[in-house]
């Protein structure tokens, strides 16, 4: 598996700031265009897609998703994880049975997202790990990982994520509803929350000068303007990350992250841990004490008459209607 970046994005990964999209599968999908909002609205098309066929929840399963898109899905044991393989009819998404069930129904989309890459069929696409990732193969993986998260919680259906602060707490709460993992959670809170902040992913690894936690990855949210957090960086020493120690476990904090916010709140949670490692991996929600003035574009909601909108300049007026609808006979259309 593989990915890419060209370009930068407000609402995209933290480490694409600093890198461009270089992965072949990657650059096949989105050309000159920006790969996460290509694969954000390809996934985002094939939920509503199936959720105007029947498709319900939360919890949404993905196995029915699967069979919407005419994927078939089989458990494997003898594979890590999940992949997606070809066969005369189509693509196949294997997947082992013995994962966590939140990792399973995670993996499952994640892999129905390789299949919306136009490569997907030229070769075995396996979920990587962040340790058996080569090269620019990162890129195609959160890719992957962002589409599995619109795919299991479609838009709309996160209110409660979308509230002016995220915490731990109420993804917990959120993973509960849905029935995903707090990494899926996470991965689609992060750009739906107007809250100034960054999810990242950590590991342990048994390097020089000693043991301590790297950075995997880092996706930010639109109002997060910094380049604080990055893959390959080192975890602070004495960061409330080094307290997740099991899975389950929480640990929170004002640290010093040598950010150009100061201090900033660090609220993490120990979840399962790559294939083949005993310690758990940490996710964490980084932002800082105090919100800062940020200019992203918003929408601001007025009352009064369309037909005399207020203000200067041109003025735009745009109505969705149902394309089932054969006349305009009534309301705002008959007004106009």
């Amino acid at each position: 598996m593989k990915s890419e970046n060209k370009g930068t994005h407000r609402e995209g990964l933290a480490a694409s700031r600093i890198r461009p999209w270089t992965n072949r599968s990657v650059l096949a999908l989105a050309g000159e265009a920006d790969p996460i909002r290509v694969i954000t609205e390809k996934a985002r098309a094939v939920a509503m897609e199936a959720i105007q066929a029947g498709w319900s929840g939360p919890p949404y399963d993905p196995f029915s998703l699967a069979d919407h898109l005419k994927v078939s899905v089989v458990a494997r044991q003898d594979i890590p994880d999940a992949r997606t393989v070809t066969s005369g009819t189509g693509f196949v998404v294997e997947f082992n049975p013995n994962r966590p069930r939140n990792r399973v129904r995670y993996s499952i989309c994640h892999e129905l997202a390789h299949t919306l890459f136009p490569d997907c069929n030229e070769r075995v696409r396996n979920r990587l790990t962040h340790a058996d990732m080569k090269g620019d193969e990162w890129q195609l993986e959160t890719l992957c990982n962002i589409a599995a998260a619109e795919m299991l919680m479609p838009i709309g259906s996160v209110p409660t994520l979308t509230n002016d602060q995220l915490s731990i707490d109420t993804v917990l709460e959120a993973r509960k509803r849905h029935e995903v993992s707090a990494e899926a959670v996470l991965f689609r809170a992060v750009r739906l929350t107007d809250y100034q902040c960054c999810f990242f992913c950590a590991s342990r690894r048994d390097t020089a000068p000693g043991p301590g936690y790297v950075i995997d990855y880092a996706v930010a949210s639109r109002r997060w303007s910094s380049g604080l957090i990055r893959s390959g960086m080192p975890v602070p020493h004495g960061s409330a990350v080094r307290e997740c120690i099991a899975i389950g476990f929480t640990s929170k904090g004002h640290e010093d992250w040598k950010s150009p916010f100061g201090k900033v709140r660090v609220e993490c949670l120990g979840v399962p841990p790559y294939p083949n490692q005993t310690v758990p991996r940490v996710l964490g929600i980084i932002s800082p004490q105090r919100q800062l003035p940020s200019h992203v574009p918003e929408i601001t909601f007025l009352r009064g008459d369309a037909l005399s909108p207020r203000g200067s300049g041109p003025q735009i007026l745009a109505q969705i209607v149902n394309d089932s609808a054969f006349t305009w006979g009534g309301g705002f259309s008959l007004a106009v």
